[in-house]
């Protein structure tokens, strides 16, 4: 089974350099400083392994007009599952029109992006 960092920078490969798409890395967790005497978190918790944007050409109300979409790309093992916190965060992006993708493989995400 392959790790999720090894999937991420499969996917981040398979779709880096897309003209449609402008996507990046988005680590989220905590660590602790560099003297040991305290944790820093970094991220929103909850947010997706790596976001961006889409280009999308919208309806007939904005002829030709081009805006972004935003994509959400969580990547997960064969056996992993979203927590808690990412449940409640696919919701909100979803809510608000956002692309959210679950994937396991590259292929996931190429479908979806279609």
């Amino acid at each position: 089974m392959k790790p999720e960092r090894v999937i991420k920078t499969e996917i981040l490969r398979a779709i880096g350099l897309r003209r449609d798409l402008f996507v990046w890395n988005n680590p989220t967790g905590a660590a602790r400083s560099m003297d040991g005497s305290r944790v820093i978190t970094f991220g929103c918790p909850g947010s997706p392994d790596i976001i961006g944007l889409r280009l999308v050409t919208v309806d007939a109300s904005m002829v030709g007009s081009v805006i972004g979409l935003a994509v959400g790309i969580e990547v997960k093992t064969e056996k992993g599952s979203l927590s808690a916190q990412q449940i409640a965060f696919r919701k909100r992006f979803m809510e608000v029109g956002g692309l959210y993708i679950e994937a396991r493989d590259v292929d996931t995400v190429l479908r979806a992006l279609k």
